[in-house]
């Protein structure tokens, strides 16, 4: 190749602007991963179970229950408070108990002030 061909000619490798470009495209990709992973991190709990517990979720997940631990998890939890609805009731009785003692006592207080 001559050097008037070499100076028209068109290189085989992408300009500096393709390759910007490339990186700006990966860069909004991640940025938009990163962003909708923090977006659901308060819907995440991390939570260490014993061997036992870890054989119990393979066991859902190997059964095809669910597809993973993570779903075996979710699985045992809701079934957990469906068949204990009784103890969540006493809970909230006994919490909308403890906030009426509270706006009494501040009520007195206030009453004393």
């Amino acid at each position: 190749m001559n050097n008037e061909q070499a100076a028209t000619s068109t290189p085989e490798y992408p300009t500096i602007n393709a390759v910007v470009e490339e990186g700006v495209k990966f860069i909004k990709s991640f940025g938009k991963a990163i962003s909708a992973s923090v977006q659901d991190l308060p819907d995440y709990m991390v939570v260490n179970v014993n061997q036992d517990i870890r054989e119990k979720l393979d066991a859902l997940v190997e059964a095809g229950i669910v597809k993973n631990r993570r779903g075996a998890a979710q699985f045992l939890i809701k079934e957990g408070l469906k068949n204990h609805t009784k103890i969540f009731d006493k809970i909230d009785e006994t919490k909308t108990k403890i906030a009426d003692l509270r706006q009494q006592l501040q009520e007195i207080a206030q009453e004393q002030t």
